[in-house]
């Protein structure tokens, strides 16, 4: 994100801690590792990666997991690319339907990831997922993050006058801006199944509407059978 100055400001998920970044340009970086926190930030790789976060990139994303699917290894870390390198996702929950939009994915993370880089529209593919989610990804191809929740997973805007954090914990981020005495000036609890989405070139984020969740069998199997096809 870009502040009202025309310094590069940021966008932080402290949700997580493995990390991808997002430049000016809209190129991402991603360190990924099948560690623990603590290890994953003491790597000697991963600290040369830090120094360069916040002098060159207006977006960053961490995100640690639980692993719930697929072996611990580091492919299975998130974030995920999408087959076509156009989707980059992180995602807190687990779904149950992955099955359903890629046969071939070890990890639900994984089958939504590619799922949304062959749909038209992400709506058409949130609104069969089923289980618990709070999804994080940037289209890059459009240059857009987005993120939403369901009603099982906590999902927060805390905002100050330069950055947006979108965060599981709010209180968590309160803390961490007033450690760097950054004031918040908003804070706001995401609506479940509002999808909203941040313009790389844009100082805004926009909702994108509401999903209306649809199970029609035949509406996963046509999704499915489109994305086994591209992929």
């Amino acid at each position: 994100m870009v502040n009202d100055a025309g310094n590069a400001g940021k966008l932080i998920n402290w949700h997580r801690l493995q990390s991808k970044v997002i430049n000016k340009a809209g190129n991402v970086d991603i360190k990924k590792q099948a560690l623990a926190a603590g290890s994953f930030l003491s790597n000697p790789s991963y600290l040369e990666f830090h120094n360069k976060i916040l002098p060159q990139y207006m977006m960053i994303i961490g995100h640690n997991r639980k692993a719930t699917h697929g072996t611990k290894v580091d492919d299975n870390a998130h974030p995920f690319w999408s087959d076509n390198n156009k989707i980059v996702l992180v995602h807190n929950g687990m779904v149950s339907n992955q099955k359903d939009f890629c046969t071939k994915a070890s990890v639900d993370s994984e089958a939504v990831c590619n799922a949304l880089a062959v749909a038209d529209d992400p709506k058409d593919v949130l609104k069969l997922v089923t289980g618990a989610f709070a999804f994080i990804w940037y289209n890059t191809a459009e240059k857009k993050l987005y993120f939403i929740r369901n009603e099982t997973r906590p999902l927060w805007i805390v905002e100050t006058v330069n950055t947006y954090a979108i965060v599981s914990e709010d209180d968590l981020a309160k803390w961490v801006f007033g450690r760097n005495k950054q004031t918040v000036t908003k804070v706001t609890n995401i609506t479940p199944m509002e999808l909203f989405s941040i313009d790389l070139g844009k100082n805004e984020i926009k909702s994108e509407g509401m999903v209306k969740k649809e199970t029609p069998f035949f509406q996963v199997r046509l999704l499915c059978s489109r994305l086994i096809k591209t992929i």
